[in-house]
């Protein structure tokens, strides 16, 4: 809330500026669409005509919704107002609400989220002592190898670093994230005041965990409290410029986002905090009614669970102004996409929720941008075509028909207006973010300074001209084929950097390329000269798409981007403590499997490591497990053969056996080369083959 402003006032206050916000985005649509119209040939059938004003209009809106978003956020930062919940100090660590930090996980690199938790852990130790805060591992996990490693992971840590720090696994991992922490409240939740929902690419600072919890007891009617997560840790092209163009931009337009939501505002998921008592009471997610695409289970859970609990009559703020939330993003555009085309299909849902009884205008706004960041996509798709069909109807133009003077004096005049007006919305933004870091000093310096931050405004707005048809494309394709019935499954996202073959560039990037190919031979056979002036951005990207898949995905680039001062973000040039931890901690485990490797497939490795087996053969015999006769045949058939020539059920049933367990173990280490060779080499193939496959109840 602003200083000024008391914590019940709010509403009015978001209710004025809303209006102002939606009379700059439309008026500013109304006055481009109508300079539009002028530009339009008068030969031209008045429905086509009529068709591309109304596109025309929905997109300006779009591009003019983001502008404004990023000049209100200008407005607040520049004026250092912060309008968000105010925070006075609070008592002793005593008086504190008790908190839990989960982690809701299914199938995710395990060593790369117990070190975040470990990070995290040990940040909050230090800010408000060990134990202040209990920590939980919720797992989905179905991959019984990947269950143990899990397991040991745990283990290892907790006699590490000691704390309250727990691991559950469902038995029955249906229905989600949601559902998964649905289980945790029901369980746990009357022990705890408030929860930190954190996934397992997180990592927060233990000083904004504190911060979270006094905000929380600050303001008894809050239900949420979202943090603004920076993106970090990348080290691709292409989720390097996605890094430095988050935290440049970001800034500034969460606090655009915040002018308008107040009381109202975005749950995203993670990486925020949750009063427990009013989420439980009123979250509960219904399964949408009918065997469509956009029925069954709700995928994108956290808009629904932010406007249940608003409806219910407590509040959600955005604190855009907290630092030390810290999250990882996709490493290359295949990533990316495979990502957005879950939350396509969870925000298409949404659709059937906007006229849900009780929900806040400010909520019915969240569900209807989310459906238009993907339906967008289409809408640009349909207006390029639009445009080319004026062009195909008027060929004896000598000139572009948008410049043509055939309408009258002012005709080419008014459409150069209008392309400047387009190409200052789009550009205004990016200006006044620079323009907010490169007033400081200090700032602009851990951005690599003014002259390396300048070029990497410059160079990241390139990449995004040439990213965007693909993503267009891309965005099209996933709400015709969701429309169409398409299958959607959640899968667990790439956390690595990876550099991706030309050949799965190839097949990833078809789609986008074919359409390229087909759109440059249609706009040749309209008029070549004319058409391609217009669509030659578009164009590069789509004929470019493979390439530039391929290269962006490539660390040696963005190392080579990094070593030139370019791209660079604050946190890669003074990183928190929290972030130094992490990557020491992934470092050390780097270097432990150099001196000693050790398998890939989590089920190779719990036979190989000798950590990993004692501690599974430990709890399978605390589990007073009976000799299984199965399973002393499938270690004969292992030894005797292949390991790749189990299957899932054959592997489920040598790990659960812990006479099994123990001899594989002391068979492997003391076999020949050439059989204990099979144990360390290929990674098995199968077992990563099934957990893709299995991944598809994380989000």
């Amino acid at each position: 809330m602003p200083e000024e402003v008391g914590l019940q006032a709010w509403g009015p206050l978001a209710r004025r500026r809303r209006v102002c916000f939606g009379a700059g985005v439309l008026g500013s649509a109304a006055v481009a669409a109508r300079l539009f119209n002028q530009t339009l040939p008068a030969e031209i059938p008045a429905f086509l005509g009529l068709s591309l004003v109304l596109l025309f209009f929905l997109l300006f809106a779009w591009v003019s919704w983001g502008t404004w978003t990023g000049v209100a956020g200008f407005i607040l930062l520049r004026g250092r107002r912060r309008n968000a919940p105010p925070s006075p100090p609070i008592g002793p660590s005593e008086k504190r609400g008790r908190a839990a930090i989960v982690y809701p996980i299914c199938h995710e690199d395990t060593e790369r989220t117990f070190a975040g938790l470990e990070a995290t852990y040990r940040s909050l130790a230090k800010a408000a002592g060990p134990g202040t805060v209990d920590f939980y591992v919720l797992s989905d996990s179905r991959d019984p190898a990947v269950c143990i490693e899990e397991e040991t992971a745990w283990a290892r840590l907790r006699n590490t670093i000691g704390g309250s720090i727990y691991y559950r696994r469902r038995r029955a991992p249906s229905g989600g994230k949601a559902e998964n922490i649905a289980d945790f409240c029901r369980r746990w939740g009357r022990l705890y005041r408030y929860m930190v929902v954190l996934d397992a690419d997180s990592v927060m600072a233990g000083s904004t965990i504190v911060r979270l919890v006094e905000l929380m007891d600050a303001h008894p009617d809050a239900g949420i409290i979202q943090t603004v997560p920076v993106p970090v840790n990348r080290q691709s092209l292409f989720a390097r410029i996605s890094q430095f163009a988050s935290r440049l931009y970001g800034p500034m337009y969460a606090a655009g986002m915040h002018y308008w939501q107040l009381g109202d505002g975005v749950y995203w998921g993670h990486n925020a905090i949750v009063r427990i008592e009013p989420f439980m009471a009123h979250c509960g997610l219904p399964r949408l009614p009918g065997t469509s695409q956009l029925s069954g289970q709700i995928m994108s859970h956290d808009f629904v669970e932010a406007a249940l609990i608003r409806r219910a009559g407590w509040t959600i703020w955005m604190a855009h102004d907290l630092e030390g939330s810290y999250e990882e993003i996709p490493p290359t555009i295949p990533d990316y996409l495979k990502r957005d085309r879950r939350w396509c299909r969870g925000n298409l849902q949404h659709a059937r929720l906007l006229a849900l009884a009780g929900l806040s205008a400010g909520h019915r706004l969240h569900f209807l941008f989310g459906i238009c960041t993907y339906a967008i996509g289409l809408l640009w798709m349909l207006f390029l075509a639009g445009e080319m069909a004026v062009t195909a109807a008027n060929r004896d133009l000598e000139g572009p028909w948008i410049l043509s003077a055939s309408q009258g004096p002012f005709h080419g005049p008014w459409a150069i207006v209008l392309l400047v007006t387009m190409a200052a919305m789009l550009l205004v933004p990016k200006v006044l973010a620079f323009t907010l870091v490169a007033a400081r000093a200090d700032t602009v310096r851990l951005f690599g300074g003014r002259a390396r931050c300048t070029l990497s405004v410059f160079l990241e707005m390139l990449a995004s001209a040439l990213v965007a048809p693909i993503v267009m494309v891309s965005f099209s394709w996933f709400v015709i084929s969701i429309l169409a019935g398409a299958r959607v499954r959640w899968s667990t996202q790439s956390r690595h950097d990876h550099a991706m073959a030309w050949r799965e560039a190839s097949r990833r990037q078809a789609g986008p390329t074919i359409v390229g190919i087909v759109w440059a031979a249609v706009a040749a056979g309209i008029r070549f000269p004319i058409t391609t002036e217009w669509l030659t951005p578009i164009l590069i990207g789509l004929l470019l798409a493979i390439p530039i898949t391929a290269y962006s995905s490539t660390a040696a680039l963005g190392d080579l981007a990094r070593r030139w001062r370019l791209f660079l973000t604050p946190e890669e040039s003074k990183p928190p403590e929290v972030l130094r931890h992490l990557r020491r901690t992934l470092r050390n485990a780097s270097r432990r499997s150099d001196v000693a490797p050790l398998p890939s497939d989590p089920f190779a490795r719990t036979i190989v490591d000798p950590y990993v087996n004692a501690h599974q053969v430990w709890q399978m015999m605390m589990q007073t497990r009976d000799g299984n006769e199965g399973a002393v045949t499938l270690v004969r058939k292992v030894l005797e053969g292949d390991p790749r020539q189990l299957d899932e059920e054959e592997k489920a049933a040598l790990l659960q056996d812990p006479q099994s367990l123990a001899s594989l173990h002391l068979a492997v280490w003391t076999a020949p080369v050439p059989i204990a060779r099979k144990w360390w080499t290929s990674g098995l193939g199968g077992s990563a083959a099934s957990r893709q496959a299995s991944g598809d109840v994380t989000s």
